[in-house]
């Protein structure tokens, strides 16, 4: 993937903080609600424990909206890449050094800052993953036939889907901008 096409693709990254607005609005709202016909065929002791799971799910939502700042980071970082390769053909030296300087070294924009910010946001989500099972498994084994499949309808899978992909695509985009970096500043 060359420089052009590593940023159009960090362009086209969905926003995570949609998606994050999407589970909650098709997962946790609908569920929280004390009068919505889950909550009202559980048992109390079912009640309560998928009110915990929905706390614990909610916090854990909270904590992925700085994940947005992944795509900012890639989005500078496919910049400096660009104005990295228009420095090497005009042979500004001092600049392309500036400019890997930057890359390798900013605090914020690091690409090895980078890398471990992907890592946190794929652990993060994984987690999400997990308590979304135990939800899953709680509402799928004590709701009625009726009720699971209506829960199953919910939209709230796709979205969670769509962070994983997420995760994916910058992974794939940070290696690509990490291989182009190698190959310019070797030159």
């Amino acid at each position: 993937m060359g420089v052009k096409e590593i940023r159009q693709e960090v362009e086209r990254l969905p926003s995570i903080l949609e998606n994050i607005r999407h589970v909650h609005d098709s997962l946790l709202q609908p569920l929280k609600s004390s009068s919505h016909p889950y909550q009202s065929s559980l048992s109390f002791a079912h009640r309560q424990e998928l009110n915990r799971q929905l706390g614990l799910l909610k916090k854990s939502l909270e904590e992925l909206e700085g994940a947005e700042q992944i795509s900012h980071k890639l989005r500078n970082q496919a910049s400096h890449l660009v104005e990295l390769k228009l420095t090497s053909f005009n042979g500004d030296k001092n600049k392309a050094a500036l400019l890997e300087g930057n890359m390798l070294h900013d605090e914020y924009f690091n690409i090895q800052q980078t890398i471990k910010d992907i890592q946190d946001f794929e652990q993060k989500v994984d987690g999400i993953q997990e308590r979304y099972g135990h939800i899953n498994q709680l509402l799928n084994s004590h709701l009625s036939l009726e009720h699971s499949i209506s829960y199953a309808d919910l939209p709230h899978k796709i979205h969670l889907q769509k962070l994983q992909k997420t995760i994916q695509k910058e992974k794939e985009l940070v290696h690509s901008l990490g291989k182009e970096f190698l190959v310019l500043a070797k030159r």
